[in-house]
């Protein structure tokens, strides 16, 4: 029985020995981090599965983890070497996205994938403008641009009496100013929510200087609009904010009108005309539609003020409206 037994254990250790060894696959676990974010692109990292190997990886990056995963489905393995860093541009900003990372050293089976979630950087709000402001009016009414995604918008307006800081979620405000106000000056950043529900903010935007559209003059016979010979004559009131003015006309109210004058200095409020939009001369007769901006110079910039308010010549007879 001995000999029996002493036989058997041989034979399983023979057998054991012939079996082919299969190589152990630990599967990937380690998190995806986000480096650095900007509105348009992550920088992300993973740790490589073994330190100094070539290995491969598959990306992909979606609004969802259904598109996630899709893209990363569809992309071909990038051989990486021993680098463990991508960044992913062309982006949106203020966009929640979904980065899934595979890693494989064979190029055959890749592990189960990491993942992060992380929200791109908001876009610093651009071109702001002024829609609505006249010289006898304590409110201002202004609007801006901001690509992609912004939850909302906060605001820094100062008008040389009080400063405030407004949050909306427009991209539009309308701002009371105090009856002393001499300017409005106007800062904005975007925000969006991030994964914890926090707030991050883009970069302050450029300063805005709001001020008043000039107004015509008022007299006897309505405004201070007139064809004499064949020349047009104007005279508004002067803007103190303004370092100019600039005239446009029209013929029609809501059609296309070109600029036909500008003015260096905010003292100097009326003007002789001699050629009208179509670069004819001006009869009497005929309507015109007519506004004045005041504008700023600031470090090489240019500002205008909103074009609200329209006159218009009718035959002699003068009347103010407004942009539909």
């Amino acid at each position: 029985m001995k000999k029996l037994l002493k036989y058997l254990s041989l034979a399983m250790m023979l057998s054991l020995l012939l079996v082919p060894a299969v190589k152990a696959k630990a599967a990937y676990s380690q998190p995806v981090k986000v480096e650095s974010r900007t509105a348009n692109s992550f920088t992300v990292s993973w740790q490589a599965p073994t330190a100094g190997t070539t290995y491969y990886y598959k990306l992909g990056i979606g609004t969802s983890v259904e598109d996630a995963t899709t893209k990363l489905a569809a992309v071909t393995p990038t051989t990486v070497g021993t680098t463990n860093t991508c960044t992913i541009p062309n982006l949106t900003p203020g966009t929640k996205y979904t980065i899934l990372v595979q890693v494989s050293t064979d190029n055959e089976k890749f592990d189960d994938h990491a993942t992060v979630v992380a929200v791109t950087l908001p876009a610093v709000p651009k071109n702001i403008r002024q829609d609505y402001w006249r010289a006898s009016d304590e409110k201002t009414v202004f609007s801006w641009d901001c690509d992609g995604n912004a939850a909302g918008f906060q605001l820094i307006l100062n008008d040389g009496v009080d400063k405030v800081t407004k949050e909306t979620t427009e991209k539009t405000c309308t701002y009371n100013c105090d009856d002393d106000a001499t300017k409005l000056d106007v800062t904005i950043r975007s925000y969006v929510l991030d994964t914890n529900n926090s707030k991050i903010f883009s970069e302050w935007s450029e300063t805005y200087r709001c001020f008043g559209q000039p107004m015509l003059k008022e007299n006897d016979d309505g405004y201070a609009i007139s064809v004499v010979g064949s020349k047009l004559k104007l005279e508004w009131e002067k803007e103190p904010r303004a370092n100019g003015y600039e005239i446009y006309i029209g013929s029609k109210r809501n059609g296309t009108y070109k600029k036909v004058k500008t003015i260096n200095g905010k003292d100097k409020t009326k003007a002789t005309l001699s050629k009208d939009n179509k670069n004819k001369k001006f009869k009497k007769n005929k309507d015109y539609y007519v506004y004045v901006l005041s504008f700023r110079k600031d470090n090489g910039k240019i500002t205008r003020s909103s074009s609200t308010y329209l006159y218009f010549y009718h035959k002699g007879e003068t009347y103010m409206t407004l942009k539909k």
